[in-house]
């Protein structure tokens, strides 16, 4: 009888222990996968904000630079691309097209339009404008950081031993939509549009 009771007791023991680790884990590994999702909702924030902005730069300089309709077109495009990506949900597909929209402000230098254009200097909608968009794109770079960060510190912690084993069972998959540093990407867009327009005022620089 007195055996029996070790071995309950043992076996008690044991469960209490393996029950507490499973709980330990469980909670960490739900604690890091919420810190993801909250860092990923900065990200959407500070994108929907530069998606917001960069079309009221544009309305406030297309009249005056009415011969560059092919950039604006770009921009639009990766804009909508960015758009419809923020509708669907899908980080991969959000990222995909943040690179899209990223790419195409880095070649068309949209942000210094002013530098290119001197008579748009004056403007005081575009100056704000431009400092907005300045201040977004800083903000999204460290949100794109914060979120990558968070991202290895949760698959890290799901794939050490023994929370593998509880992410299986729980269902914490492995998150593997990241930001990745492309060629150009350590500054901010600059958004410059930084052709000479077709009949420039004299002193503007053409480049």
């Amino acid at each position: 009888m007195t055996k029996g009771l070790i071995i309950l007791g043992v076996v008690v023991v044991i469960l209490l222990i393996v029950g507490g680790i499973c709980a330990s884990s469980y909670n960490t590994l739900y604690s890091k996968r919420e810190t993801v999702n909250a860092k990923w909702a900065d990200v959407e924030t500070n994108l929907q904000r530069r998606a917001d902005l960069i079309p009221q730069l544009v309305g406030a300089v297309q009249g005056i630079l009415t011969q560059e309709q092919e950039v604006f077109g770009a921009i639009a495009n990766a804009r909508a691309g960015l758009m419809n990506a923020l509708k669907s949900g899908n980080r991969s597909e959000v990222i995909d097209a943040d690179n899209q929209l990223t790419s195409t402000l880095q070649r068309l230098q949209f942000l210094n339009i002013t530098e290119a254009y001197p008579q748009l200097k004056s403007n005081e909608n575009v100056l704000r404008l431009q400092d907005e968009i300045a201040g977004t794109e800083n903000r999204l770079k460290v949100s794109r950081q914060d979120y990558n960060t968070s991202v290895q510190d949760y698959n890290t912690t799901r794939g050490s031993f023994p929370r593998v084993l509880v992410a299986s069972l729980f269902g914490f998959e492995r998150e593997d939509a990241y930001f990745k540093a492309a060629a150009g990407a350590t500054e901010a867009p600059k958004v410059e549009l930084n052709k000479a327009p077709a009949t420039a005022p004299a002193g503007a620089p053409a480049r």
